[in-house]
């Protein structure tokens, strides 16, 4: 999902000119993390599509913040997942009674082994899984309504940084947006980077010198192996399908 910046003519104007302070927080990709010892590298992926199971969660954490800001409302339409972009979303089915919703996903998670996503009490409600507390579901991520979100949730934090995004000539303060890469691996050790990279030195991929950066996580170092950035998403679309058929199945987009 490109994320070039442009005034969205959807944005609810009266939210940005009345001063409330209700947020629709801030769009985020977030770096790898740990959690359980177990690394999550979040990243764009716009052909997102898996079966699984959901779970939910409600009241314990309604009005907390979730992981971009946002307030989570037990009884609003809402998710968490443990790598999507935020805000973005998903059309969930219950493959156990075919129900299906849209539904806004701002927040990370859930951490118990074997699940893919977690929806609010209301959502649950919604896709007739509330009593047995988890199903069998399809999630499907949405382009289209994910980048509507995703541009108002960057003008909302423009607004509140002083800009003012309805002026013709506004220009957002945050440039870093929009440059796109394809990663194809995350290693906690070196030499398995340096593996990957003589595999497709090989392999002779059309694309220049590959981008390698070390982060901390929990204390641990991972390695990242990166290719970009490319001029737009199609570019990185069809780079991501050329490492996969050359053996990297796992390769993913991001956009930072």
């Amino acid at each position: 999902m490109s994320v070039p910046f442009a005034i969205f003519l959807t944005v609810p104007l009266m939210l940005l000119s009345c001063g409330t302070t209700e947020s629709v927080g801030h769009y985020k990709v977030g770096e790898p993390y740990t959690v359980d010892g177990k690394i999550y590298v979040p990243g764009e992926d716009p052909d997102y599509d898996e079966i699984g199971i959901a779970s939910w969660y409600g009241e314990p954490f309604d009005g907390q913040e979730t992981a971009n800001g946002e307030i989570f409302k037990a009884d609003q339409f809402s998710a968490a997942h443990k790598t999507l972009p935020l805000p973005s979303y998903v059309r969930v089915t219950n493959l156990d009674n075919q129900k299906s919703m849209i539904i806004r996903v701002n927040d990370r998670g859930p951490f118990v082994r074997g699940r893919i996503l977690d929806v609010s009490e209301a959502a649950a409600q919604q896709l007739g899984f509330h009593k047995e507390g988890k199903a069998l579901v399809r999630v499907q991520f949405l382009p289209k309504q994910s980048l509507q979100a995703v541009r108002q949730a960057i003008i909302y934090e423009e607004w509140h940084r002083g800009g003012d995004p309805l002026r013709a000539d506004f220009k957002p303060t945050v440039s870093r947006r929009g440059h796109i890469y394809v990663q194809a691996g995350a290693y906690s050790r070196q030499r398995s980077i340096d593996a990957l990279v003589d595999a497709l030195e090989d392999a002779q991929l059309p694309v220049g010198e590959p981008i390698i950066d070390r982060v901390t996580i929990g204390g641990d170092d991972v390695f990242r192996l990166r290719f970009g950035p490319f001029a737009g998403q199609s570019d990185a679309i069809n780079f991501r399908q050329l490492l996969q058929e050359k053996g990297v199945p796992d390769a993913y987009i991001v956009v930072r």
